[in-house]
């Protein structure tokens, strides 16, 4: 048992309680490469931890979310949650949200904590994590936002994990898959075409990283708020920095998948997973196409997936579809998926939208089998 502490804590609160990955440390990236980006303040000179990054959890704790009802144990508690280590001359500091219910469109948020009789920020592991070398966002040639924090930072506003959570988005995943970063009302940026102009935003904002062969190529900013009437109108949803041409989302992801699904935004990928590809817009360029090509072109097959929100998108999909077929990009097939009129990918359920996925790659191979030639039936998808 690496942290007695917190097992008996969860004990005492919930009953009982499983572990899983028994005496197993957890690895973390120290985040020593934020230090010289201005944090938010909270208070008036108030000491701004340095939160580790932890990629593997390790010895896990599983129990009955208090918050979905759940009898099957599928709240998991990573052993560093909430924990404290010295590196070298510094301290570092774990996250008190290293938690997660695994039934999809549970809303668990901070209140399970309050019902612990010890404060998760006094743990210390009875057994050292694995540090790794850390991750930099820095150095590359790309100019990111100042103030910009990882989505699982404590820093990051309750109203903006609330967003994500109510759209069953998870911040850890998204930090640990996609690296998401929190942009705060006032962050300064730049854009490429200008000479150093500084721009700020005026609203809270995810920023994700767009990376093509492991390096950062540029980013995007979406909104992380509701807006309505004259606001919502006037304010861009997305923020691109770089060629939004040049750039396919969750490439170096997709790429060991076989068979891929196109769409449209970021949130469409998070939505289905590894093996999809956001065009981040309605059209696909000649750059991309290529990219396509390179990666695919030799064995695989493709779904295309683009939102149903107005009749241009249902335009601009099938003019994609054709050209793909056109020039015959996928030697196993290409298929256009048909949702329904209002919905994309981000809006469905995870579970659903893969199956749909599912079924539709099994028939396109039912199709190029008898047909034998690169061909296939548009499927049609309702939620």
């Amino acid at each position: 048992m690496l942290n007695d502490a917190l097992y008996q804590a969860l004990s005492a609160a919930y009953g009982q309680v499983g572990v899983v990955n028994e005496n197993l440390a957890g690895v973390f990236r120290h985040q020593t490469n934020y230090k010289k980006v201005q944090p938010i303040q909270t208070a008036k000179d108030k000491k701004v931890k340095q939160y580790a990054d932890v990629t593997k959890w390790g010895e896990i704790y599983t129990l009955n979310c208090p918050a979905c009802g759940d009898t099957r144990g599928r709240l998991a508690v990573g052993h560093l949650c909430g924990c404290t280590l010295k590196v070298g001359n510094r301290w570092c500091y774990f996250s008190s949200r290293m938690y997660k219910c695994h039934n999809e469109g549970c809303n668990l948020t901070d209140h399970f904590k309050q019902d612990l009789p010890i404060k998760l920020e006094k743990l210390i592991p009875s057994a050292e994590p694995t540090r790794v070398k850390s991750r930099s966002l820095k150095n590359v040639d790309v100019v990111f936002p100042r103030l910009m924090i990882p989505i699982t930072s404590d820093g990051v506003p309750e109203a903006v994990r609330a967003y994500l959570l109510q759209r069953r988005f998870d911040p850890y995943e998204l930090w640990y898959n996609y690296q998401v970063h929190y942009c705060p009302p006032g962050a300064a940026w730049t854009k490429v075409i200008d000479d150093g102009k500084p721009r700020t935003f005026k609203y809270d904002r995810l920023l994700i990283p767009i990376f093509r062969g492991y390096h950062i190529v540029g980013w995007q900013a979406r909104l992380a708020c509701d807006l309505e009437g004259e606001e919502k109108r006037r304010t861009p949803k997305y923020i691109t920095y770089g060629e939004k041409t040049e750039m396919l989302y969750n490439m170096d992801e997709a790429k060991w998948h076989r068979h891929i699904a196109i769409v449209e935004g970021v949130t469409d990928v998070w939505r289905i997973g590894g093996n999809a590809v956001a065009l981040l817009g309605k059209t696909l360029s000649a750059t991309q196409l290529e990219i396509i090509k390179a990666l695919w072109g030799h064995d695989g097959a493709g779904a295309l997936c683009l939102d149903a929100d107005d009749p241009q998108a249902v335009a601009c999909a099938q003019k994609i579809y054709n050209l793909i077929r056109e020039e015959g990009v996928f030697p196993d097939g290409i298929l256009r998926m048909l949702l329904t009129v209002g919905k994309d990918p981000g809006d469905m359920v995870t579970s659903n939208i893969r199956e749909h996925l599912r079924r539709a790659f099994v028939r396109l191979a039912e199709i190029m089998f008898a047909a034998g030639q690169a061909q296939a039936e548009e499927v049609s998808d309702a939620e």
